[in-house]
């Protein structure tokens, strides 16, 4: 028997990989962003040491840095405000508060294009998807004896129509798909805004529920949905879509208006996988307790705190619930925990090396040696 651990020498191993951040690596720092409530997030500048974002958090946008082994969070600085993405009727309001009328845009890459007319004059219009609007480009003098679509599509709201589609926007007549209650309809309508004819040509679904939009989503193709603001005019939420993550913007009936790829979407993991890339996100302590199904299971200690959670096959949080401070009990406190269940004579063992030799020494629960047995040579 010691009676001193004086001179022991208590071996581990530490294997520290050191590689250039890959993309993999950056995707699994874009998520532990994402569980702290960032969006819009942007890689503006990645070395061997760091990576730079710059990302959104409650309508602010910050430029983080962050260390590239880690994951750890080295710097927020604020740099201004974020803008939610607009709807095409909120384009139009913009153009028209910069003297515009007869006001004809639809969907387009990142924003909305379209013509509309100012001071007899027609312009090529663009508005991107926050508002901000191009330099516009003339194309020769308007028409007055004609309605333009933004003149006919308030018409028809007027009337009671919505969810309204231009079919065909070229003159003398327009023809155009919308809904009134639960029936859709095609219009042919003058260059007046008269209705001249109406034909039913199937039903309209009524506005969907916020709760739905994951469902929404998953029936037109999508997978793997994190629904991000549940807030009209518009919704939006992540989800992939073939090898591409998607930023999608859904109208109040759950059509989808816009799309915006933000990364790559990766592959199923597997165990060894998942528990990297828990540790690459900044989780210690780690107990991995199997898989339910696809589900990964685990305890884990994240800044401090214990969680049990589930993480999907690819590493997304599915549920995180908070099990106390993570702090290391002492061997009183252990020996305790054991005796309240029944076992006594609680003991402890320890291993490690002395002078090339391997030792396992049985301690108690006040951390004083009570034998030791040699193992054999250290490797």
């Amino acid at each position: 028997m010691f009676k001193t651990f004086q001179g022991l020498a208590l071996c581990s191993f530490l294997v520290l990989l050191v590689s250039l951040p890959g993309t993999a690596y950056s995707q699994n720092l874009i998520e532990a962003l994402r569980q702290q409530g960032y969006s819009q997030i942007k890689i503006t500048k990645q070395s061997f040491s760091k990576i730079n974002f710059e990302a959104c958090q409650d309508g602010v946008r910050y430029r983080v840095k962050m260390k590239a082994i880690g994951g750890r969070v080295r710097s927020k600085e604020k740099i201004g405000e974020c803008r939610p993405a607009i709807s095409e009727q909120q384009a139009a309001k913009i153009l028209r508060q910069e003297g515009f009328r007869r006001i004809d845009i639809r969907a387009a890459n990142r924003g909305f294009s379209g013509k509309a007319c100012r001071r007899g004059e027609r312009f090529e219009v663009f508005v991107n998807r926050f508002g901000d609007m191009r330099q516009p480009r003339a194309i020769g003098p308007c028409q007055r004896e004609a309605l333009s679509p933004e003149q006919v599509r308030k018409k028809l709201r007027d009337a009671g129509f919505n969810r309204i589609k231009f079919i065909d926007r070229e003159l003398p007549r327009y023809v155009v798909e919308a809904c009134r209650r639960d029936r859709r309809v095609e219009l042919v309508i003058s260059r007046r805004g008269e209705i001249r004819d109406e034909s039913r040509i199937g039903r309209c679904q009524p506005p969907i529920d916020p709760r739905n939009i994951a469902e929404v989503l998953r029936d037109k193709g999508y997978s793997r949905i994190q629904v991000v603001d549940t807030k009209l005019p518009r919704y939006i939420a992540e989800a992939c879509k073939g090898n591409d993550r998607m930023e999608v913007a859904l109208n109040r009936f759950g059509q989808v208006i816009d799309e915006l790829r933000l990364e790559s979407c990766r592959r199923a993991l597997n165990a060894k996988q998942f528990i990297k890339v828990l540790r690459d996100r900044g989780y210690s302590r780690i107990r991995y307790r199997g898989q339910d199904g696809s589900d990964f299971l685990v305890r884990a200690c994240f800044k401090k705190k214990r969680y049990r959670a589930r993480f999907s096959e690819y590493g997304e949080v599915i549920m995180r619930r908070e099990a106390g401070p993570c702090v290391t009990p002492s061997l009183d406190r252990l020996a305790e925990r054991f005796r309240r269940r029944g076992i006594e004579r609680v003991s402890f063992y320890v291993e490690g090396c002395r002078k090339g030799v391997r030792y396992r020494t049985r301690v108690d629960a006040f951390g004083d040696p009570i034998d030791r047995e040699r193992l054999g040579k250290c490797n």
